[in-house]
């Protein structure tokens, strides 16, 4: 019974086996990533600012210029203003994906202007591939017979066989 449960767990631990990726600062001049990582895909949190655009030169009836806000030929008066929303870069976050061992997924993430735009994960349980591993494997190896018939395990078309009540 011991070498079932460490071939079981083998069997577990080669299963769970997955990717991992990091994020590096670049460095535009050396035109190589810095030592320094992350794992994850970093992105900023949404924010609401407030633009104000403002007339800064005064100029004649014929568009010429005749003067600027900044050598005090006029004042600065507000054209308009509007609500947008930016990130925050004070508000770096980081998005770190943990699939499961006994799943296999897909993850994706589409950012815009460095916030989060959509997220997508898809996961498709391995659990019929790894009962039908650790069962064959386990019945070649000669740990313990399937009961009844050399049948292999059942995967499909869940029935409710017995109901409980939750005790705590």
């Amino acid at each position: 019974m011991k070498k079932a449960m460490i071939a079981v767990a083998c069997a577990l631990a080669l299963v769970g086996c997955a990717s991992k990726f990091e994020t590096h600062k670049f460095d535009t001049k050396t035109w190589t990533p810095s030592k320094e990582s992350v794992e994850g895909v970093i992105y900023y949190e949404p924010h609401q600012v407030v633009i104000t655009y403002k007339y800064t030169m005064l100029v004649d009836k014929d568009k010429n210029v005749i003067g600027t806000s900044e050598d005090k030929a006029c004042v600065e008066v507000i054209q308009k203003q509007e609500l947008a929303i930016e990130p925050d870069f004070e508000s770096a976050r980081v998005l770190i994906n943990n699939p499961s061992n006994f799943s296999s997924s897909k993850f994706s993430v589409a950012l815009n202007n460095g916030m989060l735009a959509s997220v997508n994960s898809e996961s498709t349980p391995k659990a019929t591939e790894l009962i039908k591993e650790v069962t064959g494997f386990a019945k070649e190896a000669g740990f313990f017979p399937l009961a009844g018939n050399n049948a292999p395990a059942c995967n499909a078309g869940p029935v409710i066989r017995e109901k409980k009540p939750w005790q705590n």
